[in-house]
């Protein structure tokens, strides 16, 4: 048996409720989002993308036991990681081409799926997975949120770096800035700069190390 404060179970339904329109939604438009999907897979698996994203993976797999937070496991630490890879990128940047409105796939559902990607990645799967792990919903949830969401922002921003020209390396662009967004573009496939590289790294790190007191 679940225990649960009145607060704690509307929050837990009501994220369930959105979980399953949300699901709905995907299905319901997957025609439109099969292609999209496949070019955004083909964009994602790029060698520099996944050669940051391998050692951050198993470092998230592994150093749960060796922090003072008993909610880091190899399931949360692996499964936020995951998800993140995979839906960050393109969750980011469809809400990105939202607010400038200047994509035709700007469309509400889109716009849904891409907010319910962040929470569900960020929060609801750590939640859940704590609440069948334990018995109860973890009191770490509220602050996981707003943590976990900011690494989510970063980590999206990050694996949407690219450079505008292949000889120009010194103007930051994302990916989502081009209207053929998430097809794979040649700059795509290069490792931009450190310098442009760094900063949304140094906001994931700090993220993911920086609340926790270390056992070593």
């Amino acid at each position: 048996m679940y225990q649960l404060s009145p607060f704690e179970r509307i929050y837990f339904l009501s994220w369930i409720g959105l979980s399953k329109i949300s699901l709905g939604l995907f299905f319901a438009h997957w025609r439109v989002l099969k292609p999209e999907l496949r070019a955004y897979i083909r964009f994602l698996l790029v060698p520099w993308k996944l050669a940051f994203f391998a050692p951050a993976f198993i470092f998230l797999c592994s150093a749960g036991p060796h922090t003072n937070d008993p909610t880091w496991d190899v399931v949360t630490g692996g499964g936020m990681a995951l998800l993140t890879f995979l839906s960050a990128p393109w969750s980011v940047g469809v809400l990105a081409q939202y607010q400038s409105n200047e994509s035709a796939n700007s469309t509400w559902w889109r716009t849904w799926l891409a907010v319910f990607a962040l929470f569900f990645s960020s929060s609801w799967f750590y939640d859940g997975y704590l609440l069948w792990r334990d018995g109860f919903y973890t009191p770490r949830w509220s602050s996981n949120l707003m943590i976990s969401s900011c690494i989510y922002v970063a980590a999206g921003l990050f694996w949407n770096l690219e450079m505008e020209d292949r000889d120009d390396f010194s103007r930051r662009h994302f990916a989502f800035e081009r209207e053929d967004w998430p097809i794979l573009h040649p700059t795509s496939k290069i490792l931009p700069p450190l310098r442009h590289l760094f900063p949304l790294l140094l906001i994931a790190i700090f993220g993911i190390t920086g609340f926790v007191i270390w056992q070593i």
